[in-house]
C-alpha cells in the first residue's frame, strides 16, 4: 500500500501499556517501525503517550483521545427492588457496604488488594463486602486470600457476566486496584451508572478521576491509602453525591459521542494532510466542565 502511487494515510491506535515478558518486549521493538511509518498514532491518555514516547513508540503526529461509553446504555435505571434482589442473590443485604470491581481476574488487576481492604475495613467495624465481576486465572488465589483473612463469606465472585450493569448498580462504590492500565472502560462504565470510583493512580486514572468529586485515587499497591479512601465513601450520602457527579462527568467528557467526534476530527486532519499546523484534538477546559454540578 505504501509503494502505490496513490498513498493511503495510515492511522494506528494503541490502548495498552501492558508489557509482561520477553515476547511482548520483542513485539514492541517490531511495532515501533509500524508506528514510525504511520501518519498519526492515537493514544487513550496523556500518561500512556508519555510512557510510549519514552520507549520509542510514537508517530509523526500523536493524538490523545480518551475512551468513551454510551451513557444512555450505561444508565442506572434499576429500581431499589432490583438492587436488593441482586444483593440477596450474592448473599448480601442492603445494610452491607458493597464494593465492586469489574475486571478480568489477571495478576495486573490485583484483586487480592480488595480482599485485604475488605478485611481491614471489617476490623474497624465497617460492614464491607466485595463483589468481583469477572473470571480468570487468579480466581483461586483470590479465593485463597479471602479464606486466609476469614472474609470468604463477605466476598462473591460472579464469574463472567455478559451484562455487568445490574451488578455495578447493586454496589455502593466501584474500585480498581490495577498495577497497570491505559484508560479503564470499566471505570467509565461505573461512573456512567452513577457510582464513584476508587482507582489506583496508574495510566490515565488521573485524567478521569477528580479526587473528592467523582471518586478517589490512591498510590498503586498502597493498601492503607486504599482503605482510607474506601472508608470515606462508606458514608452513603457522600457516595451518592459523588456518584451523581461521576455520571455528569461521563456525559460531558467521556461519552461515546464525544469520543467519536474527536476521532472524526483527527481522521479529517490526517485526510487533509495536516494543513493548518496539525494541532492535536482539543479537550474542554477541565475545571470548567467538572464544576457544573458542584
Amino acid at each position: 500500500m505504501r509503494s502505490t502511487r496513490a498513498r493511503v494515510p495510515l492511522v494506528v491506535t494503541y490502548h495498552s501499556t501492558r508489557i509482561l515478558g520477553a515476547k511482548e518486549q520483542l513485539k514492541m521493538l517490531l511495532y515501533r517501525w509500524f508506528f514510525w511509518s504511520a501518519d498519526c498514532a492515537v493514544f487513550v491518555s496523556q500518561r500512556q503517550l508519555r510512557y510510549s514516547r519514552r520507549r520509542g513508540v510514537f508517530s509523526r503526529h500523536n493524538e490523545v483521545i480518551h475512551n468513551g461509553v454510551d451513557a444512555d446504555r450505561f444508565c442506572n435505571n434499576f429500581d431499589p427492588a432490583q438492587r436488593t434482589a441482586v444483593r440477596r442473590a450474592l448473599g448480601f443485604s442492603d445494610a452491607d457496604y458493597l464494593i465492586g470491581i469489574s475486571a478480568w481476574l489477571r495478576p495486573e488487576k490485583n484483586h487480592v488488594q480488595l480482599i485485604d481492604a475488605v478485611a481491614a475495613l471489617r476490623k474497624i467495624g465497617t460492614r464491607a463486602c466485595a463483589v468481583i465481576i469477572g473470571d480468570g486465572e487468579t480466581r483461586a488465589a483470590i479465593e485463597a486470600r479471602a479464606r486466609a483473612l476469614n472474609v470468604e463469606r463477605n466476598v462473591a465472585i460472579t464469574g463472567f457476566q455478559p451484562q455487568v450493569a445490574p451488578y455495578i448498580a447493586a454496589c455502593d462504590v466501584m474500585a480498581l486496584c490495577s498495577t497497570t492500565e491505559a484508560f479503564s472502560l470499566a471505570a467509565i462504565e461505573a461512573m456512567a451508572l452513577g457510582r464513584p470510583v476508587i482507582h489506583s493512580d496508574v495510566g490515565g486514572a488521573a485524567e478521569m478521576i477528580f479526587p473528592g468529586r467523582n471518586g478517589f485515587l490512591f498510590p498503586a499497591g498502597d493498601t492503607k491509602a486504599f482503605v482510607d479512601r474506601l472508608a470515606t465513601l462508606a458514608d452513603p450520602s457522600v457516595a451518592e453525591a459523588m456518584g451523581r457527579r461521576a455520571r455528569a462527568i461521563v456525559q460531558t467528557l467521556f461519552s461515546e459521542a464525544t469520543m467519536v467526534d474527536r476521532y472524526e476530527q483527527a481522521l479529517l486532519r490526517v485526510a487533509c494532510g495536516w494543513s493548518g499546523a496539525g494541532a492535536p484534538v482539543s479537550y474542554p477546559a477541565r475545571d470548567a466542565e467538572v464544576t457544573r454540578d458542584a
